[in-house]
């Protein structure tokens, strides 16, 4: 898996994750899914997810930077996202946030992390490169 460095592309790496879970699940289990980490472990799924917001805002103050791009129609994605993170109830159901994970959501973030790798000159980075560094340290 090749690890994105721009910050749209890490934002939507990880919402694609939590797409993937049965809308049945609580959200709890979907982000300590994804995070890899305990569901009984509320500390430190909130402060994961801060995490996530902050690279969501982080996202959308680069995408703001852009010259020459329609910035309504890149911001566009971050409604359904912000919407997501602003009815955080880990003991809920995933059936609300998965549905606002749609596909235009993740497609118009795929744009973004496309535009902000070619103007910021990121480069990929490879897991497995990463998981041999770790090692070697």
């Amino acid at each position: 898996m090749k690890v994105k460095s721009d910050p749209a592309g890490r934002l939507c790496d990880l919402l694609q994750e939590a797409r993937t879970h049965s809308e049945n699940v609580k959200v709890r289990n979907v982000w300590a899914a994804v995070f890899k980490i305990a569901e009984s472990d509320t500390g430190a799924i909130l402060r994961m997810l801060s995490d996530m917001i902050q690279v969501l805002y982080k996202t959308q103050s680069r995408i703001k930077d852009l010259k020459n791009i329609n910035h309504d129609l890149f911001l566009k994605p971050f409604a359904n996202i912000e919407k997501l993170f602003s009815q955080i109830n880990l003991d809920g159901s995933w059936q609300t946030g998965k549905r606002l994970l749609d596909e235009p959501t993740i497609y118009g973030l795929q744009f973004c992390s496309d535009r902000l790798s070619r103007e910021e000159k990121v480069s990929m980075v490879n897991h497995d490169e990463i998981e041999r560094i770790q090692k070697v340290s």
